[in-house]
């Protein structure tokens, strides 16, 4: 079902306002702070007085990506541990926009989506945090993002439901006929009137997030076709003035839509966790042009509208600020502003901070738990990993290819509960084996000093069972222990692991890792699973790796080489595998007609980012174990972690790729979706 109706809200004042958008002495201070550090803007940007209610002048207040980063986080938007400088958090960005319409009450305030998924706050309660604390702040509008799906329809429905109360969720390129769960839960876009203008917020979403997301029976269409045609009904039915497109698409895909839209004066994006920014960002971040994106004639356009395009990074680290004033004819006429940075000396919104303490309590209580180390920055940002090798994806390459190996091995045996049998069973089979898989003692009580508790886990040291009283009559224990040979000639059950640019969030940065933090960096919880795959298949998939609309593989037990100025499907300059029916693993040419095992997050095994040569060739797939916790299980036994920048892959006139992560024109550097 494709909603028609606009819903049309109430200007600020006839309606309730969540608690702090009360004029309080602790806002009007927060309002000072926020006003002293508004930056100017670049030379070459009209430029009207920011925060002015001029007659035809709108301000746009927005935050995109938001990721469960409820509390503060680091520089890099990972957890903020003891001596960092901690900037963001729900709380600052809250104080923020109350301060934003204490000075201005016709802002305009927007959510880009992507509220879900980063953080332990998000594994632990789901969508329920987020729908309880997102549902306080005074949005007018806010759209859905790729996110959002993680846990499917029944995971996304009511964050809709609570949220929805406050401010609609807009989506003109979205059909839900097929898919009754969502039917009233959102709508095309929605009609306010700000500051005498009236103004039609139209939302879109990528249109290829079916490929990256549990979307389920819903349907999406192409974002511009579906922006101009809501844009024109609003124009015509409700006599709108302004129109605003409200985008989960990515800034390559908003430049697009801007360059051809009839109507759109402003796209507020999202998706690919843009910086615009005018001048040097603070905090050493990077901006990928300026604040806002100016498309016109001399960037394309055949016409001489004016449209423009803002993003405002991602993790609460910024809240975008744009005003812009409008001619008699509703066109762009001059504009201002720049997002602002949540630094660490901007105020929190304290009644926020206090409903959050007992959530943060059973987080920290979880996430506080150190379960590993490392000497080295498992680094995604500088070396990006959506164009080259990095060291988190070696890392979590490697801890893949770890477990599999340890799966080679499977053997149950029995053992008593009143003798030494069981080290002495135990001991031969060290003598033969390099694992012990599946250890376990579930009548007799423990049996290890050490990390073995379930299949794929190494083992460190044994002692003789320590029986509890109260099982010292059961006699016979239950299978304690499994170890498996596997085929003569051969050391794991896989040789090649893979795993995805896409999946790996947030910079680890040396010393102690904890549970939360290696959420951080891998929250998904895909099962890692073994998959076959003939040699002639691997070939392409490796093809598919540097193709638009993918996002780019990271592995272990590859060695190939890319030259992506080279044509399509020719860019493969080199490959290797790591033989498994070998004694000594060594590297070896790809064999077309040879069936290779392959160790692969159960996300791309389904064909997400595009990598749908998995789902159309593989065979004798199994399923395996949540990611996090073989990774847990890895950082116990490999602490501490020193995974380097070692060759396996390399991709020559990287800057070449037309990837969907990149913008449409020259930029420093490659633009990232999540």
């Amino acid at each position: 079902m494709m909603p028609t109706q606009p819903h049309v809200r109430d200007p600020p004042g006839g309606t309730a306002r969540p608690r702090w958008m009360a004029a309080t002495w602790a806002t009007v201070l927060a309002v000072a702070v926020l006003a002293a550090r508004l930056p100017q803007a670049a030379e070459a940007v009209q430029v009207v007085e920011a925060g002015a209610a001029d007659a035809r002048s709108l301000q746009i207040v927005h935050l995109n990506d938001f990721h469960a980063r409820f509390e503060p986080v680091s520089h890099t938007a990972g957890a903020c541990k003891e001596g960092d400088k901690c900037i963001g958090g729900l709380a600052r960005v809250a104080k923020a926009i109350a301060a934003e319409r204490e000075r201005n009450p016709q802002a305009l305030v927007l959510n880009g989506g992507d509220n879900f998924q980063g953080t332990l706050w998000f594994s632990l309660f789901k969508g329920s945090a987020t729908a309880q604390f997102m549902s306080e702040l005074p949005w007018d509008a806010l759209t859905i993002g790729n996110h959002e799906f993680d846990n499917g329809i029944a995971g996304l429905t009511p964050f809709l439901e609570k949220t929805g109360q406050v401010a609609p969720f807009v989506i003109a390129n979205m059909d839900d006929s097929e898919e009754p769960r969502m039917h009233g839960l959102w709508q095309p876009s929605v009609v306010v009137v700000k500051n005498g203008l009236t103004i039609g917020i139209v939302g879109y979403i990528w249109k290829d997030t079916w490929t990256i997301a549990t979307t389920e029976k819903l349907k999406f269409g192409d974002e511009l076709e579906a922006l101009d045609k809501e844009a024109e009904r609003l124009k015509r039915e409700q006599g709108v003035d302004i129109i605003v497109a409200l985008s989960h698409a990515g800034l390559d895909v908003d430049l697009a839509v801007a360059q051809k839209t009839k109507y759109a004066d402003v796209i507020v994006g999202a998706h690919s966790h843009t910086l615009l920014y005018n001048g040097p960002p603070p905090g050493g971040d990077h901006a990928y042009g300026p604040y806002p994106e100016v498309v016109n004639r001399a960037t394309g356009r055949t016409d001489d509208r004016t449209v423009l395009v803002v993003q405002a990074a991602a993790y609460t680290k910024y809240l975008g600020n744009l005003m812009v004033t409008f001619d008699e004819q509703g066109e762009v006429a001059s504009w201002s502003g720049n997002p602002i940075y949540m630094d660490s000396d901007l105020p929190q919104d304290e009644a926020m901070l206090q409903e959050m303490q007992p959530w943060k309590e059973k987080v920290e209580a979880r996430g506080h738990v150190v379960v590993g180390s490392t000497l080295v920055e498992l680094d995604k940002m500088t070396h990006d990993c959506y164009s080259g090798e990095c060291t988190l994806g070696n890392f979590v390459a490697d801890a893949m290819l770890d477990y599999v190996s340890a799966l080679h091995h499977f053997h149950s045996t029995r053992v008593t509960s009143r003798s030494l049998k069981f080290i002495r069973d135990l001991s031969h089979q060290e003598r033969t084996f390099s694992f012990v898989v599946g250890f376990r003692l579930k009548e007799c009580g423990t049996a290890s000093r050490g990390v073995f508790a379930d299949i794929g886990m190494r083992y460190q040291s044994v002692t003789d069972p320590t029986i509890e009283k109260r099982h010292r009559s059961r006699g016979v224990c239950l299978p304690a222990y499994k170890i498996k040979k596997g085929p003569e000639g051969t050391w794991t059950a896989a040789a090649i692991a893979f795993t995805n640019a896409g999946g790996l969030r947030t910079n680890i940065s040396p010393g102690n890792i904890t549970y939360a933090d290696m959420v951080a960096a891998q929250p998904f919880a895909s099962t890692i699973d073994l998959v076959e795959l003939q040699g002639k298949h691997l070939k392409e998939l490796l093809e598919d790796n540097v193709e638009p609309n993918s996002s780019l593989l990271h592995w272990a037990g590859l060695r190939v080489k890319y030259d992506a100025s080279k044509p399509s499907r020719q860019r493969v300059l080199h490959s290797e595998v790591l033989c498994a029916a070998c004694r000594v693993p060594t590297y070896e040419p790809i064999q077309d007609d040879q069936w290779y095992t392959i160790a692969s997050s159960s996300f791309i095994v389904e064909g997400g980012d595009n990598f749908v040569t998995f789902t159309q060739n593989l065979r004798n797939r199994q399923i395996g174990r949540v990611d996090i916790d073989l990774f847990v299980d890895y950082l116990q036994v490999h602490s501490p972690i020193m995974t380097a920048m070692d060759g396996r892959l390399v991709v020559l006139n990287s800057d070449k790729l037309q990837r969907r992560v990149r913008a449409r024109r020259m930029r420093r550097e490659p633009l990232i979706f999540y």
